[in-house]
């Protein structure tokens, strides 16, 4: 998995938990092992999302394009123009 894919996946985990039915009065055992993966993915994905900010050998070569539309594309967010426009 790939950042953006764990992000995705830590929010359908954590959907998920908001959802399960429980036998249990005041705890949700499934639901908490649901959100406790969900974190999990959440977690890699920031690793992930920082390590594109890291320099590779003392260059900063940075991801492509792509690497950003991914995530741009899993957290919902559209990218801002660079050309000044608003």
């Amino acid at each position: 998995m790939n950042g953006p894919q764990h992000y995705r996946e830590g929010e359908r985990l954590l959907a998920l938990s908001e959802h399960t039915p429980s036998n249990y009065d005041e705890t949700n055992p499934a639901a908490t092992l649901l959100a406790a993966q969900a974190t999990a993915h959440f977690l890699a994905a920031q690793v992930a999302a920082t390590a594109m900010q890291a320099t590779v050998g003392g260059t900063e070569l940075g991801p492509g394009e792509d690497a950003f539309q991914a995530w741009f594309d899993a957290t919902g967010v559209k990218p801002e123009s660079k050309g000044g426009d608003r």
